[in-house]
């Protein structure tokens, strides 16, 4: 079954931009909207996503108040024009959050982070066989030895070891 996410914004311009980016970012990920928190509340109970991402300031309950709602079963991120609410969202259990307008590399390296988190990857090392990467470091090595890689490489690497098992379409790549 494929993920599901839940995407709370009452703006509907960065909601559809945010649909877009996650869309892009992961073609298998459903995706599901609400344009307020009551609305995102019934999502949330209804749909059970496995992350959502949520507008600090809604209209109808806050965006704290949701992720609350939402408990330890989904991984929230906050997405918010203002950082100065981080510290309280991360208090009621925010994993992340991003600042709009939301930029697409950004918001893909944090979803890799949470398929990290939800895969168990904490340490960050990511292995195929013998070979062994180490993302933070950009560090590849193969039967212990080092690997020099460029840039290009290295970053597409890390995107086929974070898919291991699944076959990616150019535009993923």
């Amino acid at each position: 079954m494929n993920p599901v996410a839940l995407v709370v914004e009452d703006e509907p311009l960065p909601r559809a931009q945010l649909l877009e980016l996650l869309q892009a970012l992961w073609p298998e990920l459903a995706l599901i909207s609400a344009n307020d928190g009551l609305e995102g509340l019934q999502r949330l109970t209804t749909e059970r996503p496995n992350v959502a991402f949520i507008d600090i300031r809604l209209p109808g309950l806050d965006g704290i108040e949701l992720a609350r709602a939402a408990g330890a079963s989904c991984h929230v991120v906050f997405v918010t024009a203002h950082d100065d609410r981080a510290l309280a969202a991360f208090e009621q259990g925010a994993v992340d959050y991003v600042l709009k307008p939301v930029d697409l590399d950004e918001l893909g390296a944090r979803l890799r982070a949470l398929v990290r988190r939800a895969h168990g990857q904490t340490q960050e090392l990511l292995h195929c066989g013998p070979l062994v990467m180490h993302p933070a470091a950009r560090q590849v090595t193969l039967d212990g030895q080092p690997v020099a890689l460029s840039t290009r490489e290295f970053d597409l690497l890390h995107v086929l070891l974070l898919n291991l098992g699944r076959v990616l379409s150019r535009e993923q790549l």
